[in-house]
């Protein structure tokens, strides 16, 4: 997600605001190292996988209604 500076401050996609910019990068490297993933790249991940992982995929989804 972007770093962007709004007239309350600095923000990590919907997240801040923050004091500084150092502050809002501080946090949004802290959430990539805890495994932070962007929607996009979960996608991207999908149509790369084999058939049998997308079913496998699909069905997690499924039992954890994380399908829209």
């Amino acid at each position: 997600m972007p770093l962007v500076h709004r007239k309350s401050g600095w923000f990590w996609g919907s997240k801040g605001p923050f004091p500084s910019k150092a502050k809002a990068l501080q946090v949004a490297r802290a959430a990539y190292a805890s495994g932070y993933r962007e929607k996009n790249e979960d996608k991207e991940l999908f149509f790369c996988a084999s058939s049998q992982e997308k079913k496998q995929i699909l069905e997690a989804a499924f039992l954890e209604k994380k399908v829209p």
